[in-house]
């Protein structure tokens, strides 16, 4: 996932099911749509950065003239879905806010491994 300066975080959700496989998926606004990336990680070893885990991305967009109420309702529903097989450990962040507001929402969540990297 990238987030760049001028992009609005709605949220993150992540679940985890019982063998350690896990989700993530994010959504942002930009100026142009609503963008929905999401992942399924499924474990191979214990590295996080440089892994071998087996990892599916995928990515959908919508208008920008969707209610940010109807996109968060859409991922709620998406998510209650997904925590039917992973359902160890589950956890919603909305930020609706900028970058430096999702920094602070996801301090110190052991599941988001991002970094922030140069503007270059």
């Amino acid at each position: 996932m990238e987030i760049k300066p001028n992009d609005y975080i709605l949220g993150m959700w992540f679940a985890e099911d019982m063998e350690g496989n896990n989700f993530l998926a994010s959504v942002k606004k930009t100026t142009e749509k609503w963008e929905c990336e999401y992942r399924f990680r499924y474990i191979k070893d214990d590295n996080i950065f440089d892994s071998k885990d087996e990892k599916s991305f995928y990515r959908f967009t919508v208008g920008i003239e969707a209610p940010e109420e109807q996109v968060k309702g859409a991922m709620e529903m998406l998510f209650k879905c997904i925590k039917i097989k992973y359902n160890k450990f589950s956890e919603a962040v909305l930020v609706q806010g900028n970058v430096d507001k999702f920094f602070k929402a996801v301090e110190g969540k052991p599941w988001c491994n991002m970094k922030k990297m140069p503007l270059n």
